[in-house]
């Protein structure tokens, strides 16, 4: 990745230039976008939420950053309590 372009929260692309990315290997999904956002905006780090979730870091790095990942039901589970939000909200269309 280029270097203006991991500014942004440890590395994390902003919008546009996720859209720069398209069709990528690095193209997030719906649900690590919003898992993403809600670990941001409580200001946890990806280690503390993956330790309290007891799921390994780099898998939730792969799920808030990868489209190739298909976390179990149980891994989704874990993070929405750690992060408080809901399966619904997950889940929901845009």
């Amino acid at each position: 990745m280029p270097n203006h372009m991991a500014r942004r929260y440890k590395g994390r692309p902003s919008a546009s230039e996720v859209s720069l990315l398209a069709g990528s290997q690095r193209e997030p999904t719906l649900v690590g976008t919003r898992l993403w956002r809600a670990r941001v905006r409580l200001g946890l780090s990806r280690s503390h939420v993956a330790r309290l979730a007891e799921i390994d870091a780099a898998q939730l790095y792969r799920l808030e950053n990868r489209h190739n990942v298909k976390p179990t039901f149980e891994i989704i589970v874990r993070l929405s309590r750690v992060l408080s939000i809901s399966l619904d909200s997950l889940a929901s269309p845009p």
